[in-house]
């Protein structure tokens, strides 16, 4: 393994943000033409209904079924992000690259596109574990256990100080261990 320095929770922060803030803008993007293609396929008078807000709307399974292949195809183009940047040349997505970082395996070379997929997968178990378990605690502590706005940014807020601080003493988060990558300083 190599004797690369651990590197500080503050640059990974800033990577992490980063990142969350390219993912936003892909989902807003993709969002976007998503409605745009619904809107040709169904006309837009179905697009009116289907944006307009009903607090007690009747179950849709169109809608239903819109929105899982919609929220398939983020996590499909995230997906393709986080594997094409960090098994890439650039060894790091967008944030990693902003921060000085890079991804790479014990012997300090570029990662394949496997243990990138492997490092996504557990990534987004473990912020998708960690976000549950900060709404658990929230509902726990006597707030709206309906995912109010204010639990919703507890646990977004929980989470993500907890995927940011969470890692071994050599700055290693799961998603390394399991992978068996590092994420070191660009160099």
């Amino acid at each position: 393994m190599s004797n690369a320095p651990a590197i500080s929770r503050i640059r990974r922060a800033a990577a992490t943000l980063i990142d969350l803030a390219v993912v936003l803008l892909i989902f807003l993007i993709f969002g976007a033409v998503c409605v745009l293609l619904f809107k040709v396929s169904v006309g837009m008078d179905t697009l009116d209904k289907f944006l307009s807000y009903d607090p007690n709307p009747a179950p849709n399974p169109a809608n239903q079924i819109y929105g899982l292949v919609e929220s398939g195809c983020c996590l499909f183009v995230t997906w393709l992000y986080f594997v094409q940047m960090e098994a890439s040349r650039y060894r790091g997505t967008l944030g990693k690259l902003a921060a000085g970082l890079q991804v790479v395996n014990f012997a300090g070379e570029q990662i394949s596109g496997i243990r990138a997929s492997l490092r996504f997968v557990v990534s987004v178990l473990r912020a998708a574990f960690i976000f549950m378990l900060c709404l658990f605690i929230t509902s726990m502590i006597g707030m709206d256990t309906r995912f109010s706005d204010f639990s919703v940014i507890i646990g977004m807020g929980g989470a993500f100080f907890l995927v940011v601080f969470l890692s071994g003493k050599r700055g290693q988060r799961i998603q390394d261990f399991v992978s068996r990558t590092r994420v070191t300083r660009r160099g």
